[in-house]
């Protein structure tokens, strides 16, 4: 099962869902993720590990105060991952947005999973 699977679920277990890239227009609360992907362990042929830097937004309007759900979702991050992410506040008049960074290593085989 792919990282984004399991983040997937893990965020719907929560009631958010969860959707590629950020999309500015949406109204109410949802999250976003992208990554960016390079190898690692360099053998013969190529990496032997697919090293991902993982950015997950969490959007919610200005009036929703969310401090449990902002826990449930760095627990949530690190039970997929293993790693406690980082949570940076980027709150701007639009609404709330939470930015979570984490990394993860996985196989060249199954998608750095």
């Amino acid at each position: 099962m792919s990282i984004e699977s399991k983040l997937e679920a893990a965020f719907e277990a929560l009631g958010l869902s969860l959707q590629p890239g950020l999309d500015t227009t949406a109204a109410g609360e949802y999250m976003a993720y992208y990554y960016d992907s390079d190898g690692v362990l360099y053998g013969d042929d190529g990496p032997c590990l697919d090293h991902k830097n993982w950015t997950v937004v969490y959007v919610a309007p200005l009036a929703c105060d969310r401090r449990e759900i902002r826990q449930a979702i760095r627990r949530a991050i690190q039970t997929v991952s293993g790693i406690w992410p980082s949570e940076d506040d980027a709150t701007d008049g639009n609404g709330q947005r939470f930015v979570y960074d984490f990394e993860t290593f996985g196989g060249i085989e199954d998608g750095g999973a």
